[in-house]
């Protein structure tokens, strides 16, 4: 999406778009402040604006929202609801539904999910639970609104000095400040990749310390002018650049 919108703001072709009137994201988690631009670029609220989720094997848009105006503002967007026919279930390690706003795996069944990897019956028995597909994706299920919202990925999921950690979660409370954000572990420490105007790290360690336990602060804070992609047009996480020395680098915090 920042490829998209560094191509229509720099290359002065956002008019080309001035027809559009529906506007869908699919394939990556989205930002309030990449909506708002575009809504700003194209006439403010004239475009309905639709975050689209679905793995390939459930045929890629299975739970949708259409974005409020107070959703592109909080930048908090939800994946949304099961399209019709569609079944979510989010459910915890040992396949039992979680509580209502907890974070949990998120599996889905419906006419659209794909019967099965072909000649790979030990892949397509890894990848279900009875008739459900195991999608990979940690969610949560929004107690008042009964949306779901994405969290990130289970491979993303870390542990650190113990501690179980999702780095998602510490993305998102990075992502109030700055517009871009990822966050890894690399062998002991947390590091975090941001992107934006005027960034103040001291001013991320405190937003840390005063919304995260101090388990999940980044122990270092990296600067990006621009983040790797790889042939797809997605972030390249094994691309990023490499602290040589973690120790002399890392803050007590």
């Amino acid at each position: 999406m920042n490829a998209l919108l560094d191509h229509l703001v720099n290359n002065n072709r956002w008019l080309r778009l001035s027809s559009v009137r529906s506007f869908g994201f699919l394939g990556e988690a989205i930002l309030g402040s990449e909506v708002a631009t575009i809504n700003k670029l194209l006439g403010q609220n004239k475009i309905k604006f639709y975050n689209l989720y679905g793995p390939a094997e459930c045929t890629l848009v299975c739970i949708y929202h259409r974005l409020s105006i107070e959703d592109i503002q909080s930048g908090m967007i939800p994946i949304g609801v099961p399209v019709p026919g569609t079944h979510a279930l989010i459910l915890d390690q040992y396949f039992q539904p979680v509580l209502v706003g907890q974070v949990g795996e998120l599996f889905l069944d419906g006419v659209q999910r794909f019967p099965g990897y072909y000649e790979r019956h030990d892949l397509t028995e890894q990848s279900h639970y009875g008739s459900f597909y195991r999608t990979g994706d940690l969610v949560r299920q929004d107690p008042i609104t009964g949306h779901i919202h994405y969290i990130g990925r289970q491979d993303f999921q870390v542990k650190l000095r113990g501690q179980r950690i999702e780095l998602g979660e510490i993305e998102r409370c990075l992502l109030q400040l700055v517009s871009v954000c990822v966050v890894i572990k690399s062998e002991e420490h947390l590091i975090a990749y941001v992107q934006g105007k005027d960034i103040d790290l001291d001013q991320l360690r405190d937003h840390c310390r005063l919304h995260l336990p101090q388990f999940m602060i980044p122990s270092i804070f990296i600067p990006m002018h621009r983040f790797p992609l790889n042939k797809n047009g997605k972030l390249d996480r094994q691309a990023l650049p490499k602290p040589t020395n973690l120790l002399s680098l890392s803050n007590n915090i």
